[in-house]
């Protein structure tokens, strides 16, 4: 199984056949938790995909917008050089990290085009709406959402966030229902039991 479309029709130029099998949830909690009342944005990560998020983080703090980082200590004196503050990632604290902030800024710009939305799914369904990458599978998640928050590449993503920041309980759980609809872990769990039979 491959977690995208993008990555099956790539994988596929071999002599395999792959299925799809999108990620779930991952951190999900017992419900939808409610729309956060933290302050100015936050990026989590791999260190090694900070560059995808770093001109972003580098308009906003010119903007004022308060920014944190979640992510490993390899890229803290950068991020601290960037005026972000940064926060070590610890799985025990992990999701109370994440509500201290308004709004999920999350970019695959300058990365594989085709990974997964789990980034997407975990801050959303944990209370953030997100600004995201206008790349395959952020954009179809947000659509499918009934949300339309996604930046083109070299588009600024300030007018974005201004406009995440003002989304209400109300929208927020209306795009969290798609999410715990389609990828909530048991129903992931299902679609792979389907597979496995269909073998």
């Amino acid at each position: 199984t491959m977690d995208t479309i993008g990555h099956i029709m790539e994988a596929s130029k071999g002599n395999y056949k792959f299925s799809l099998l999108p990620d779930c949830i991952d951190f999900c909690p017992e419900v939808p938790l409610q729309r956060s009342k933290g302050e100015g944005v936050i990026w989590f990560g791999h260190h090694l995909n900070y560059h995808s998020i770093k001109p972003w983080i580098l308009e906003l703090r010119a903007a004022g917008v308060w920014t944190r980082i979640i992510s490993s200590p390899e890229i803290e004196k950068e991020v601290e050089d960037d005026r972000a503050e940064f926060v070590s990632f610890d799985l025990s604290t992990f999701i109370d990290q994440l509500r201290t902030s308004s709004v999920a800024i999350l970019s695959h710009f300058g990365g594989d085009p085709y990974k997964s939305n789990n980034k997407l799914l975990t801050a959303l369904i944990n209370g953030l709406p997100c600004v995201v990458s206008n790349t395959e599978e952020y954009a179809k998640t947000l659509h499918n959402c009934g949300c339309h928050l996604t930046v083109e590449e070299n588009e600024s993503p300030l007018k974005f966030v201004k406009w995440a920041m003002e989304a209400d309980e109300y929208h927020v759980s209306t795009w969290q229902r798609h999410v715990w609809e389609h990828y909530h872990p048991k129903v992931i769990a299902q679609q792979f039991l389907s597979l496995v039979g269909e073998q």
